[in-house]
């Protein structure tokens, strides 16, 4: 018994340690995205195992290589969850700027009514975050640095605005071939957005790459 838990603490603290760690390589990028999605679970998972080897952590090896290995991978995925307050302030911050500072007396009420009363959601944790009506459009190429094409998905709501869009985009490392450098030179980019009010035109964005060698 002692042994399984062991493996199932060394497991977790696996999966959590890439919530802190850019991966090394491109096969541990969906533990480095997906373990902050699953950080609230990880956390319980971790806070189990510690407490079913708290009593026998001071006579049993095992049960204390458990409890330790539980009580690492607890911190680290703990640290999304202390994150959220500074995270949720820089996005007041954003949305602000973006929309005004009244922004949220323009919801309609019919929508305000619809609008979950807390920032955190237990329920939203267990079964996902609804979309409701929302216009996808996936794959759009905004920039083709040394060949590669760097693609863009798009979420926007239905209605007509303002409201705030999301941009989703990777990162691509770019290998240069032998014959022209040996160097690996890897783009990023990141895209502002004006938001404005109906009548006031269509939005603007501009969008920036950057390279660095190395």
């Amino acid at each position: 018994m002692a042994a399984w838990l062991l493996i199932a603490s060394i497991a977790l603290c696996f999966i959590a340690i890439w919530i802190v760690l850019p991966p090394p390589h491109a096969s541990l990028l969906p533990l480095a995205v997906g373990a902050p999605e699953l950080s609230p679970w990880l956390l319980l998972a971790s806070l189990i195992l510690c407490v079913i080897t708290f009593s026998t952590a001071s006579v049993d090896g095992t049960a204390r290589q458990v409890f330790a290995v539980a009580a690492v991978s607890a911190v680290l995925s703990a640290f999304p969850l202390v994150r959220a307050p500074f995270v949720l302030a820089t996005f007041d911050r954003a949305m602000e700027q973006g929309l005004g500072r009244d922004y949220e007396s323009q919801i309609p009420a019919e929508r305000s009514a619809a609008l979950r009363r807390y920032r955190i959601s237990a329920t939203d944790l267990a079964r996902g975050i609804s979309l409701g009506d929302v216009l996808i459009r996936r794959g759009i190429e905004f920039a083709k640095p040394s060949g590669v094409p760097l693609t863009v998905d798009v979420y926007r709501p239905v209605s007509p605005g303002p409201h705030p869009i999301l941009l989703q985009g990777h990162l691509k490392t770019i290998r240069p071939s032998r014959a022209t450098s040996r160097r690996r030179a890897t783009w990023s980019w990141r895209s502002t957005i004006d938001m404005r009010p109906n009548g006031g035109g269509r939005p603007k964005s501009r969008t920036y790459a950057r390279r660095s060698a190395g």
